[in-house]
């Protein structure tokens, strides 16, 4: 019987070794995606505000 506990054990290890894999690569890519979605923003909002100087410009 020590053999069985033994591997329900080593099993258990592992299970929890994979939970923590795949809860730190979903943390990273969750980040990632944020940090994406920021620099498109900001990207984008800063075209705009360069966009819009340049044709306030024109019209004066």
């Amino acid at each position: 019987m020590s053999n069985y506990n033994g591997n329900i054990e080593k099993r258990k290890a592992a299970q929890d070794l994979m939970k923590n894999r795949r809860e730190n690569t979903s943390k990273y890519f969750f980040d990632l995606s944020k940090l994406t979605f920021a620099a498109l923003v900001l990207g984008v909002g800063s075209a705009l505000l360069n966009r819009w100087e340049d044709t306030r410009d024109i019209m004066l």
